[in-house]
């Protein structure tokens, strides 16, 4: 039985036993569901090489240490502020108005904004 494979420059047929040819018409089929499936489900290696994707995986330990790295320098960098910067700082991250702070505070909405800045400013001269 002729059995033909598909090379890059052309195809060629070769003789081969019965046996054969059932086996390797069967590893052909075996070959396109693969390749089927691999299609429906994600990207192929070589298509996500070619698109220049990263296959770095997550969370390894360098980005583990530079993460605890910046929770520790944040960290100190709020304790540098006084509790009711670090306070009023917070609430403002949290999406509150100076208004809703004085509210809260029972002062001034000027003197939370007052509060805010010069913690901003202490954070600015921290890192940098």
């Amino acid at each position: 039985m002729k059995y033909t494979y598909a090379f890059a420059t052309g195809r060629s047929q070769v003789e081969v036993p019965e046996e054969w040819a059932a086996l390797l018409a069967e590893m052909d089929h075996e070959e396109e569901l693969h390749n089927r499936r691999e299609t429906r489900r994600h990207q192929s290696l070589d298509d996500l090489i070619y698109e220049g994707l990263d296959f770095a995986a997550e969370g390894d330990a360098e980005d583990a240490l530079i993460n605890r790295e910046n929770v520790r320098e944040l960290t100190e960098a709020l304790d540098a502020l006084t509790e009711t910067q670090r306070r009023r700082l917070l609430m403002k991250c949290e999406g509150k108005t100076y208004r809703d702070l004085a509210a809260a505070e029972k002062t001034s909405a000027m003197t939370c904004e007052e509060s805010v800045q010069s913690a901003l400013k202490k954070l600015k001269k921290f890192f940098l």
